[in-house]
């Protein structure tokens, strides 16, 4: 009938409508003409001069005070010492998929939030390439690939498409994560054994997305001595961590007292075109790390000598694991991932508490909790066992033998216990909370202060009700209903 023709002809609510800034033709994004978003990606190591404390250092005017600058720990100093630590230990490979490497040379992809055809890019590129009058005065580089945008005159180097691959199939998922963690581990499995590669002629956004990958290469890759990146998965993920970062910083640091979202992101296409290049990866560890962390049975791997979970960088290990599933990633899945994510970051930090006490708090911290074996909070039950676990290894050993270890002056009680969680667990929850606003257009929740940061994010995902007094910890009781 003519009204399911014009039903036919109308796009779904899902499909969003893109608006060519060159053709000036409004359409939804089809493979057949795929539509891309005007992007410039360049190099920043901004991350990699953050500093551990929140004192802020004037601009260095003259020599001295630029030597003193060198002698400063910072983000980049700190991850650089971690990573040589790891190598030293264990298999190369193994260390640069537990951490991310993008804090000095970084690569960063912004975008003035318009849009144009694939072709319409093609035909537009062609026109300032015979005009080296316009070029030149516009002081662009065709050599990078630069050119402004059709619009507003940004600079640009490179084209997102919108979207890659098959598309999403299936009804909207409940905001609630799915109890069984099997069906993650069968998607990451699939990820790394299904290749499907699409024909450039048949699938001009596979195109595309290779091109704007090549072009990172080519800007992150200019000087390859001075560049970390060793292997592909870091590569790509540590683009994610290097995004996500510095959408941070721009906001302070902090989830605190922001007001306004983000208005031009292109996030969400970049996550696409990182998993479409990721599954092209033979790469099995994943699964395996996966697997572990849900005490999911493990079939033997006899891959190289792998960084134990204690000595990953959590984050690292959630963005891999969010840009190896099928994108655009359902939020059941995003918040499965961060939930249990999150089991290693609280064990990390309950493991980091107990190195600064003393032999004889830990003591007193097993036979107090046995002694009220009836009444364990959360926390003391995570802190047994985690004290109970590692008391059997020469961890303890260790640290009561080094020498430049620092005196903690710190009185583990309960209440100490848990505000070092918050400290050490914060960080992480503001990159997942980052990637969750970005990728499901979810609005911040207002934070007034620091004191309730840590609650407001875990809140904001989800993950435990807000009328619960003790700190989110990994077992299931916090999960809204």
């Amino acid at each position: 009938s003519d009204d399911d023709d014009d039903d036919m002809s109308q796009p779904s609510a899902q499909q969003k409508v893109y608006t060519c800034v060159i053709c000036k033709e409004s359409s939804t994004f089809t493979h057949t003409r795929p539509v891309g978003v005007v992007c410039l990606v360049q190099l920043t190591s901004v991350l990699a001069s953050r500093l551990q404390t929140p004192k802020r250092h004037l601009l260095p005017t003259v020599d001295s005070e630029t030597s003193l600058l060198k002698y400063t720990q910072n983000c980049g100093s700190v991850f650089k010492n971690r990573l040589k630590s790891l190598v030293e230990h264990f298999s190369e490979s193994s260390c640069l998929q537990s951490v991310n490497t993008g804090w000095h040379r970084g690569v960063h992809v912004q975008t003035c939030g318009h849009y144009v055809h694939l072709n319409c890019h093609r035909g537009y590129i062609t026109t300032l390439q015979t005009n080296r009058d316009f070029a030149m005065q516009q002081l662009l580089s065709s050599s990078l690939g630069e050119f402004t945008c059709p619009l507003c005159r940004q600079l640009s180097n490179s084209i997102i498409p919108c979207h890659v691959g098959p598309g999403p199939t299936g009804p909207p998922t409940s905001p609630r994560p799915p109890a069984d963690y099997t069906e993650i581990s069968s998607l990451l499995d699939a990820s790394f054994t299904k290749k499907q590669p699409c024909e450039k002629s048949a699938d001009d956004s596979a195109y595309m997305s290779a091109a704007c990958l090549a072009m990172m290469k080519k800007i992150a890759f200019r000087k390859p001595k001075q560049h970390p990146f060793a292997n592909q998965i870091n590569f790509l993920c540590s683009i994610a961590r290097t995004n996500l970062e510095n959408e941070l910083v721009t906001r302070g640091g902090s989830l605190v007292n922001q007001t306004a979202d983000s208005q031009r992101s292109c996030f969400i296409q970049l996550c696409e075109v990182l998993h479409h290049q990721i599954r092209e990866i033979e790469h099995s560890s994943l699964s395996v790390i996966w697997k572990q962390l849900t005490g999911s049975p493990l079939v033997s791997y006899s891959g190289p000598c792998s960084v134990p979970l204690l000595y990953t960088d959590p984050s690292a290990i959630m963005i891999q694991l969010l840009l190896s599933l099928p994108q655009p990633i359902q939020k059941a899945h995003f918040l499965s991932v961060v939930r249990v994510v999150y089991s290693l970051q609280f064990i990390q930090s309950l493991t980091s508490i107990s190195c600064q006490m003393t032999s004889e708090e830990r003591s007193a911290w097993l036979k107090e909790s046995r002694s009220q074996s009836g009444t364990l909070t959360n926390l003391e039950h995570y802190m047994r066992l985690t004290l109970s676990s590692l008391k059997q290894s020469r961890l303890y050993e260790d640290v009561e033998m080094t020498d430049d270890i620092a005196i903690s002056q710190t009185v583990w009680t309960a209440c100490s216990v848990d505000n070092a969680i918050r400290k050490r667990c914060v960080s992480f929850l503001r990159i997942a909370a980052m990637f969750y606003h970005l990728v499901f257009d979810e609005s911040l929740p207002f934070i007034e202060s620091e004191d309730n940061e840590f609650e407001c994010l875990a809140a904001y995902m989800n993950m435990y009700r807000p009328s619960v007094a003790h700190r989110p910890t990994p077992d299931s009781t916090g999960y809204r209903p």
